[in-house]
């Protein structure tokens, strides 16, 4: 799912070879249309379309992986070009509602030619930035530091993909043993993980190309090139079995693979020994996980299990706190809601914005009707007390509901929900600290 404080667009990854993405307040606005709900299950698949579609290769066992950046308030004007065709204005008129609330929104998928290479497209151009990536060419030949790292090894097909873009934090290269400059740290990253059990984090190397020592058309040609590639900063191999599943941190700081397996592994992404990242890893009493989410408070994670079992452990020691049982067969996804926090200026906002009120308190001026004369001013002075206490006594009934409804919001962002779900098409719902 991609929000912004007004928009919310949901993305499907289905078997029929294509990524959808779906305008959910147009879907409820259009459902609110209906002139009854026997209408609603009849015609709801005929008139929804969906913003935008990308074809994909669905003959794999990876789940796609999104990340939206660079969000932008929908209030920022965006100028329109009246030149161009009316038609070309209706082929984007979904992507540039797109457009208005994101930057980029990158989509991470395995090749359509082949399982093992990795394509990255951002829909909101749209337009594919990286192909083929994967590929053991001399991207994976020039980090010889790694001793597991060989040309010629076969990793098999991508199992899980995660996309990531640092913004403060320095990611070690362990090909030059030394961490990168600032500019790197505002590269897109990606990590894959293997039918192998390998894991390998990849980094946008499009930056890098100086064409200063290069002809006009050798930079070119190498800066092509460079947009089809992403550099391998490391890899490693911890598994005995696929890689399932992967879920980064918040601060992305760590990750944690999960697979077919029952070891459940957190790498440092900014931690380095001897050109490796630095791991921590626990054995656990069954095989198979199935998905992992970090929670973004990085504070626990949850596990989804291949006997229904959802094993929640804490980040900070890798200790397992509780397991939840309600499933009688496999589960397949997990997901964790955000932890919110509810400060006091927000209440404070929202106070004013229910109550139509300026927030810095000013009163706003009198128009002309409300002048009055002075003979009549006792009578209208005694009306407008008379008036002033049915308002005030409106007030108070309207800041207490306010403030009711602000206490059942705080009391509802203090809640932790968990979501999994399986093969016997239910879903639970547990509330955990």
């Amino acid at each position: 799912m991609v929000a912004d404080t007004e928009q919310v667009y949901i993305l499907s990854h289905g078997r029929d070879n294509e990524i959808h993405v779906w305008d959910i307040n147009s879907i409820l606005q259009k459902s609110l249309q209906r002139s009854s709900v026997a209408s609603v299950a009849s015609s709801i698949t005929e008139d929804l379309a969906p913003v935008f579609s990308l074809p994909v290769n669905a003959l794999n066992f990876c789940k796609m992986s999104v990340l939206a950046i660079d969000i932008v308030p929908r209030q920022q004007d965006h100028p329109t070009s009246g030149q161009g065709s009316s038609q070309e204005e209706g082929a984007s008129t979904n992507l540039h509602s797109l457009s208005r609330t994101h930057q980029h929104i990158y989509i991470a998928v395995p090749s359509p030619t082949t399982a093992t290479l990795v394509d990255i497209y951002d829909i909101v151009k749209p337009v594919r930035l990286f192909a083929s990536i994967g590929r053991q060419d001399d991207g994976f030949s020039r980090a010889t530091a790694n001793p597991s790292m060989e040309t010629n090894t076969k990793w098999g097909s991508v199992m899980a993909i995660q996309l990531f873009k640092k913004s403060s934090a320095r990611i070690l290269d362990i090909s030059t043993l030394s961490p990168q400059d600032d500019a790197s740290s505002e590269k897109l990253h990606m990590l894959l993980a293997y039918e192998d059990g390998s894991l390998a984090l990849f980094a946008d190397n499009s930056m890098s190309v100086s064409g200063g020592q290069q002809s006009s058309g050798d930079g070119a040609k190498a800066k092509a090139k460079a947009k089809t590639k992403m550099d391998v900063l490391w890899s490693t191999n911890y598994h005995r079995g696929p890689v399932l599943a992967l879920g980064i941190s918040s601060d992305m700081s760590f990750v944690i693979s999960c697979g077919s397996d029952n070891l459940l592994v957190e790498y440092n992404l900014f931690g380095s020994t001897q050109g490796t990242p630095e791991v921590r890893q626990v054995s656990l009493k069954a095989n198979g996980i199935a998905d992992v989410k970090v929670r973004n408070d990085n504070k626990i994670l949850a596990l989804a299990g291949w006997d229904g079992r959802i094993r929640i452990f804490s980040c900070k020691t890798l200790k397992p706190l509780a397991v939840l049982k309600c499933h009688r067969e496999g589960l397949y996804c997990i997901g964790l809601a955000n932890v919110l926090e509810m400060t006091k200026e927000s209440d404070e906002r929202i106070f004013a914005e229910q109550n139509r009120l300026p927030t810095d308190g000013s009163t706003s001026a009198s128009s002309a009707s409300d002048v009055i004369t002075a003979d009549s001013q006792d009578v209208e002075s005694k009306s407008r007390q008379v008036n002033d206490n049915d308002s005030s006594s409106s007030d108070e009934d309207g800041d207490s509901d306010l403030e009711d409804a602000l206490e059942g919001r705080r009391q509802w962002a203090k809640r932790h929900w968990i979501a999994a779900a399986g093969k016997e098409s239910r879903i639970s719902l547990w509330e955990i600290y």
